[in-house]
């Protein structure tokens, strides 16, 4: 295996707070594979030997050599640690944006998203090509990366497998899934919105305090921290990418005060909003 962590170059498909922006090639180690959702889609690969998996909680199956399986966001899934690492693929197709993945060009990476919620296994024969594209893929964000992150999806829509890994997920964990995307999608498209908790608890039929307790079971953590770090996510993406004051940038964001967004955003990057746009800009000269 790989260390895809060491020596990589600064246009990096992490922004400076360790958070990737499109997709991530990475080595799991085998004490990381505990039972758990993962907020993106994950391909995982079984490389030259067989990978027992478990899928939705307590569906047991094991990956022939040579193959891969493709998990859709939230998907609650563990490897059993018969070795140091597991190849993996992340992919937060979120980041595209609205714009893009609710159109019609994007409808059958919406079907891949769906069928994915049970598990997808690309059997040996159709996993040549996805073994092939993600061995040329480096963790660098730019066009050629990027179009081979295009070209893997196009591939996986045009072979995607009839049968997946769990027959019929029960009830409850298709609530949790759906719980978990509604609150997902839904503060990825509204980071510069007030009141925004009680909406996706009226979305998902909730009162808020019920909100807040499914949310923090799912995602480790409370709302409000969540959204924060979303929004310092979105901040460095502003920082390093456009022109936009601070006073700017905290007021799209709905932070209190530029004194405010400044402080919120030192506890996150341990550094100040000016000093991480001149740290950014001179990485990129």
């Amino acid at each position: 295996m790989r260390d895809y962590h060491a020596k990589q170059q600064y246009r990096h498909v992490y922004d400076m707070g360790n958070e990737f922006i499109l997709f991530h090639k990475e080595g799991i180690p085998a004490k990381g594979l505990q039972n758990r959702f993962h907020p993106y889609s994950r391909l995982i690969f079984s490389g030259n030997s067989s990978l027992p998996v478990t899928v939705g909680g307590d569906n047991e199956f094991t990956l022939p050599p040579k193959t891969v399986l493709f998990l859709s966001p939230y998907m609650l899934y563990s490897i059993l640690p018969r070795r140091e690492k597991t190849d993996s693929l992340l992919l937060n197709l979120c980041s595209f944006g609205l714009n893009v993945t609710a159109s019609p060009f994007w409808e059958n990476v919406r079907g891949l998203l769906e069928s994915g919620k049970s598990g997808l296994h690309y059997p040996e024969d159709k996993s040549d090509f996805i073994y092939q594209v993600y061995d040329e893929i480096e963790n660098g964000f730019d066009l050629k990366n990027l179009s081979k992150i295009i070209e893997l999806l196009d591939h996986m829509t045009a072979c995607m497998p009839q049968n997946s890994i769990v027959d019929k997920l029960c009830d409850i964990h298709q609530n949790n899934l759906h719980f978990c995307q509604t609150a997902n999608e839904y503060i990825y498209s509204h980071l510069n919105c007030k009141g925004m908790v009680s909406e996706i608890a009226k979305q998902s039929h909730m009162s808020v305090s019920s909100f807040h307790q499914k949310f923090r079971q799912h995602f480790k953590e409370s709302f409000h921290s969540y959204l924060l770090k979303q929004k310092i996510h979105l901040a460095c993406n502003l920082l390093s990418t456009t022109s936009m004051t601070v006073a700017e940038i905290a007021e799209e964001l709905n932070f209190n005060s530029p004194s405010h967004f400044t402080v919120i955003f030192k506890q996150h990057r341990q550094t100040t909003p000016g000093a991480y746009r001149t740290q950014a800009m001179r990485l990129k000269n």
